[in-house]
């Protein structure tokens, strides 16, 4: 489940207020990955994710392409890698359900 809150940004203060979506994706648990990747995360140690998996796993579980810049050791790989692995693992689930 996402946890959504509405957030007027910084200096927008003329008129109507223009308000944004922020996520508020504190845990994996908070990802919609499938079971068995959630129960690998939480056994290699992980419980919260970095700012880089919080802003890109999102979009990529949704198909959607992700441009991400941070530094050496922030969760790059695993942000790409996670929705890579859940797309695979779903795939497969939906084979397996339609007989394939």
């Amino acid at each position: 489940m996402h946890n959504n809150l509405l957030k007027a940004r910084p200096g927008e203060t003329t008129g109507a207020i223009s308000l944004r979506k922020v996520n508020l994706l504190t845990e994996f648990r908070d990802f919609d990955l499938a079971v068995t990747l959630q129960d690998a995360v939480r056994r290699m140690g992980f419980e919260r994710p970095t700012p880089i998996q919080t802003q890109a796993i999102p979009p990529a579980l949704m198909g959607r392409d992700v441009l991400g810049c941070a530094q050496t050791g922030t969760g790059k790989t695993a942000a790409f890698v996670l929705p890579s692995l859940n797309a695979l693992l779903t795939a497969r689930t939906g084979a397996k359900a339609r007989g394939c």
